[in-house]
């Protein structure tokens, strides 16, 4: 490890009038092991300024860095594990080096020394494990953890490439056990619990939590030392000698705190709880422009206690900054050297001031007023001129400073870094900054400690006057903001308060700085007077008082926080009143009630689901006083519906009633109209009509009193409304109030046309269709409208109309066609076959059918065992024997047992048919019509002869004639 000494030098080029660069070159070499050799390729090389910012970085075994300014910089190797070609590729652990440099000529060339150590395959096993696995870990004495390995019990070895002298951690069910390793061959071997362990609990003096706990154990002869961090408040580390060393624990942002040996075995190596108290360091940059901006003064302030390591030494991670210089072997004129030296001769990587830099003039100054072991309280200060002169027009608009920040480094202490830029011109001030943490305000400016390391910006504009709008001055009573704003004219803003009473004034949202573009009334300071500034108020932005009844003036100055003074007067108005409610409620454009609250409560008459509307727009509440410009004011009001079951906060709001009264009872509505000064409420008892309909349900029963879905033709059907029921006007209530519900029956064709009984549509058996319950008997097979109307004593009615298709429970003989194999002929017995189906739902075991014939029953025959089944269908014949001839109609009935009879009808067959004449009628027409020529000729032969003609007597023929045939 690299000690730090008198490499330190004071800055140079003192007074330099222009910019002198130059550049640095480094042939890396590594030296340790026995050998001497040039870097590994990828060995990494930072340049930094003495105080820590990194301005390059380059890898190789030579390296060169160019275009830097003439003055001191610090050349940083970190550790690193790489090869080395010169150890035929073996593993070197590089450790950390710090070499410090000044530059003061054009090029400056130089060997860099790397202490290095090279490693070797050695053999690591760990004894005692008893169970599961355990994590290895190697670190160089600087605490550079290298190489990793795991085992397990049931492996417990492991080939590592390894240094001769290292530490070596095992971490194994929580805890960790640490080994200082020297002079390693080829083999080591760990036994675990090798040592006395020491544990213990941490926790902060301030009740913070702890989360991350470090124990260094540092040995006092030889000054090596180990740290183990630990994730969480316990530790637990383990030493096989503890008579020579000491146990440092320590926290981020806390004190370390350190134990001896001796100590530790008196407590016998349990230290119970670790109190840390809270403990950082800070190195201040104060930075002051002169009033031209031409001259730049910087003084950096060290203030760095034991708890804080320098990051920039080696050894920072021992827990102390005691121990760090104990090891390093820094002697405190050493310290001195590097603190001189953190003053760069040029700002280009620190300090811009709209891009420009400045130059140190003349030699820094060191002031110490402590540098020891335990802490450090230094000064250096220097003074530096712009490289190229800065106009103060530049105050005229906005302009730019960029501040290099480091950033807050924890070693294992808390190091922050502070920054304070003044400057000696009122007519400017801050308008934004690269980093949010930055207070916008006028000179000076603090960038607090940041978290990481860059540039901050900072913008400066010319300072404008900050303003208040008077309107947006916040009023709160008892904790609550009140709506009190009678005129918001920025000349006679108005407010009112009820006086004689406590009242909360903010004006944190009235603020306005234009210089920052926002209210950032935290950076400013505020002046307030009530009434002749008779009382003050200094440096808030927001008080509480009481007003005098009448008129009250207020008075605020103010200071923004970019140093801008300013001032505004607004009034409040003090007096104690109420509103008066006016109120109108409408329902569907008409008006239910309309009136002030004076007559309250008012009862209200509303229908159930109808939405009505409740308002309290034109309420009021004013203030008429002649010491009032402008006066009457109308006195803001706040309203609140309360109903049923919600709250509105507008003036005008709606609401339906679901529940009528004959359910609930009356219901009530509040409205409550306040002001700043009073509230005044009216409540409304509102009954609410019933319009739910009762719910209508038809209930259709079979002759058993078997609950059917449809009904069924030809037999005794039960309607009933025994299931229906009106949702509010429940039994027990139509009974104890002597009520009913009303009932409405209808029975219509599916295409809506009403149905009066009769036998082609049904029959009323009992009840009337004002009835519960009535039965009917359907004389039809067509679906009905079977229509249901409940009417309850609120006169609401309810309806079921639906379409019921009717149901055949029975044979039903359908006569689909004749067929006659010949003409018939009266008299003479004919064959007449008929094509019948069964268009019922059960099966006819026999069935009659009947024939007519002009009217005339003409032949009935009942076909018995048919077996005619449900949907089937068949052909029988007939013989009859027709009475008459010519053109006569037919009708064929047919009938089943079970059958209703007025299917009978609905199933027939009518058609027309011709009859012939009957075969024995023409010759007795024959012989009549001879008979009745002999007679005519027989009387003229008479007469003739009586007159004296000559006469003829003719003998007929008698012959015998032969009937005709019957057709057959």
């Amino acid at each position: 490890m690299t000690m730090i000494g008198s490499a330190f030098l004071a800055a140079g080029t003192a007074g330099a009038s222009s910019p002198q660069t130059g550049s640095l070159s480094f042939n890396v070499v590594y030296v340790g092991g026995g050998t001497h050799a040039p870097a590994n390729g990828s060995t990494q090389v930072m340049l930094e300024t003495p105080g820590g910012q990194v301005l390059s970085s380059a890898t190789g075994s030579s390296v060169t860095f160019s275009s830097l300014y003439y003055g001191n910089y610090t050349v940083v190797v970190p550790a690193q594990y790489l090869t080395d070609s010169a150890l035929n590729g073996r593993f070197v652990v590089v450790n950390q080096t710090f070499h410090n440099v000044t530059l003061n000529s054009k090029s400056t060339s130089m060997e860099l020394n790397v202490s290095v150590d090279p490693t070797h395959k050695v053999f690591v096993s760990v004894q005692n494990l008893s169970s599961g696995s355990a994590a290895l870990s190697f670190k160089n004495l600087q605490g550079f953890e290298f190489n990793s390995a795991s085992v397990s019990a049931a492996a417990n070895s492991t080939n590592l490439s390894l240094p001769s002298e290292f530490f070596a951690i095992i971490s194994y069910k929580s805890a960790y056990y640490t080994y200082l390793e020297t002079n390693v061959g080829n083999a080591l071997k760990l036994n675990l619990y090798n040592g006395t362990p020491v544990s213990g609990f941490v926790k902060a003096s301030n009740g913070a939590k702890i989360s991350t706990v470090y124990a260094t154990i540092i040995n006092g002869t030889d000054n090596n030392y180990t740290t183990t961090q630990f994730t969480g408040s316990a530790f637990t580390v383990y030493s096989p000698n503890w008579n020579n060393e000491f146990l440092v624990i320590s926290s981020p942002g806390y004190n370390s705190t350190q134990f001896s040996g001796t100590y530790l075995s008196k407590q016998k190596y349990y230290l119970s709880t670790v109190t840390l108290q809270p403990a950082s360091s800070t190195v201040y940059y104060n930075y002051s422009l002169s009033g031209n901006l031409q001259t730049l003064n910087l003084n950096i302030t060290y203030r760095i206690g034991n708890n804080t390591a320098i990051p920039q030494f080696a050894n920072s991670s021992v827990g102390s900054l005691y121990w760090q210089l104990e090891i390093d072997k820094v002697s405190n004129s050493a310290v001195d050297k590097y603190i001189n030296s953190t003053v760069v001769n040029y700002t280009a990587n620190s300090f811009l001031l709209n891009g420009i830099y400045y130059n140190l003039s003349g030699q820094s100054t060191f002031k110490s007023q402590q540098v020891q072991k335990n802490g450090i309280d230094a000064t250096v200060h220097a003074v530096y001129q712009n490289m190229t002169p800065i106009s103060t027009s530049v105050y005229n608009s906005a302009f730019s400073i960029k501040v290099y920040t480091l950033g807050t480094q924890y070693t294992t202490g808390m190091l922050g870094y502070q920054y304070n830029i003044s400057y000696k011109n009122t007519s400017i001030a801050l308008n934004s900054s690269s980093s949010s943490s930055v207070k916008l305000s006028g000179t000076p400016i603090l960038i607090p400690a940041q978290p990481t390391s860059g540039f901050v910006t900072l913008t400066l504009v010319p300072v404008k006057s900050a303003t208040i709008t008077n309107s947006l001055v916040q009023f709160k009573i008892n904790g609550k903001v009140v709506n009190n704003l009678l005129n918001s004219t920025q000349s006679n803003t108005i407010f009112t308060v009820p006086y004689d009473v406590a009242v909360n004034m903010n004006i944190s949202k009235a603020f306005y700085n234009p210089v920052t573009g926002t209210n950032d009334y935290q950076n400013s300071v505020f002046n307030w007077a009530i009434n002749s500034k008779a009382k003050s108020y200094p440096d808030q932005s927001n008080v509480t008082s009481t007003f005098n009844k009448g008129l009250n003036v207020v008075y605020v100055n103010f200071t923004s926080g970019s140093g801008v003074n300013g001032t505004t007067t607004f009034y409040v108005y003090g007096f104690n009143q109420t509103p008066t409610v006016v109120y109108n409620i409408t329902s569907n454009g008409k008006t239910i009630s309309n009136d002030t609250a004076a007559n309250s409560p008012i009862k209200i008459f509303v229908n159930q689901t109808q939405t009505v509307q409740f308002s309290a727009y034109y309420s009021f509440l004013k203030i008429s006083n002649s010491s009032l410009k402008g006066s009457p004011y109308n006195v803001p009001l706040s309203y609140n519906w309360t109903f049923p079951t919600t709250v509105s906060l507008s003036a005008n709001s709606s609401y339906v009633f679901k529940k009528p009264s004959i359910s609930v009872g009356p219901q009530t509505v509040y409205i409550n109209v306040s002001s700043v000064s009073g509230n005044s409420s009216a409540k409304f008892t509102v009954t609410v009509n019933d319009t739910t309909p009762p719910v209508a349900v038809v209930t259709i029963m079979n002759a058993k009193g078997q609950v059917i879905s449809q009904p069924v033709a030809g037999q005794n059907i039960t309607l009933t409304a025994s299931s229906s029921y009106d949702p509010y006007y429940n039994s027990t209530y139509l009974t104890a109030n002597n009520l009913k519900l009303n009932y409405s029956w209808k029975i219509e064709s599916t295409s809506g046309v009403p149905m009066s009984p009769s036998s082609s549509t049904y029959t009323i058996l009992s009840g009337t269709n004002y009835s519960k319950t009535f039965n009917v008997e359907f004389e039809t097979v067509n679906s009905v409208n079977i229509v249901l109307t409940v009417r309850n004593p609120a006169n609401v009615s309810g309806t079921s109309n639906s379409s019921y298709a009717m149901i055949v429970n029975s044979p039903r003989i359908v006569v689909n066609s004749i067929y006659l194999p010949s003409t018939p002929q009266q008299g003479i017995t004919s064959t007449i076959w008929v094509n019948v189906t069964n268009a019922g739902t059960v099966t006819a075991t026999n069935f009659t059918l009947t024939i007519t014939v002009g009217g005339t029953q003409a032949a009935v025959k009942t076909f018995t065992d048919a077996n005619l089944s449900a949907g089937s269908s068949t052909n029988v014949s007939l013989t009859w024997k027709p009475g008459s001839s010519g053109s006569l109609g037919i009708t064929v009935v047919g009938s089943a047992t079970g059958e209703p009879a007025f299917m009978q009808s609905i199933g027939e067959y009518s058609s027309t048919i011709s009859i012939k004449t009957s075969p024995y009628t023409t010759p007795i027409i024959i012989g009549a019509v001879i008979a009745v020529i002999v007679v005519v000729g027989f009387v003229y032969y008479r007469l003739s002869s009586s007159r004296g003609s000559k006469s003829t007597a003719i003998k007929k023929k008698d012959e015998s004639k032969k009937l005709p045939e019957k057709k057959k």
